[in-house]
């Protein structure tokens, strides 16, 4: 598609957020603790500190009255472990 900005050649998170954009996802995230391997990207790269990793006991905290809906972490994530759900 030509001439469109955020599709042909773009990064998928350009593409994510397009779409986020035309579906209006509102979903909540979750995290799958078998992929989890508490890097803490997620919870550096979240602006509203909705997210918080404990490696010690390796778990992961959301808190979904803080999350902004950007889903930065979704697209962020290394292991793919964090998924959207409606």
């Amino acid at each position: 598609m030509r001439g469109r900005r955020g599709f042909r050649g773009s990064s998928g998170l350009s593409l994510f957020r397009s779409l986020t954009r035309v579906v209006n996802i509102n979903g909540e995230i979750r995290a799958n603790g078998k992929k989890c391997n508490s890097c803490k990207i997620c919870e550096k790269i979240c602006p509203a500190g909705a997210i918080q990793v404990d490696s010690n006991n390796n778990k992961w905290y959301y808190f979904p009255r803080k999350c902004i809906k950007c889903y930065r972490c979704v697209d962020k994530c290394p292991q793919r472990a964090i998924m959207v759900f409606p």
